[in-house]
């Protein structure tokens, strides 16, 4: 049986078409296979302030100063016997330098 050019030009086209749309469908159909997301990284546990006394019974640092030095946050300079009164907690985590430690 012999075909004309024509028709095997046609047979070839649609064997073409038919071989890359079959490719296309298993391209699309093993590309959407499930990808596992990223788990999100645990929060690291944030860490509770407290107070460890090295010291028993201290109320107040005192600082001494050489002559001649910067002056002091209150605007007045050092002196000798000059005492600074800590806040309970930090001022950088919430807490009031107008609550001392003593």
């Amino acid at each position: 049986m012999q075909l004309s050019k024509e028709r095997m030009r046609i047979l070839a086209s649609l064997a073409v078409t038919i071989i890359i749309a079959l490719a296309l469908l298993l391209t699309l159909t093993l590309k959407k296979a499930p990808q596992r997301s990223p788990q999100p990284s645990p929060k690291p546990a944030e860490g509770k302030w407290y107070i460890q006394f090295s010291v028993k019974n201290q109320v107040s640092t005192a600082y001494t100063e050489e002559p001649g030095a910067s002056v002091a946050a209150s605007g007045k300079g050092y002196f000798v016997g000059s005492i600074a009164v800590h806040p309970r907690y930090p001022v950088n985590s919430g807490g009031s330098p107008l609550e001392p430690i003593i």
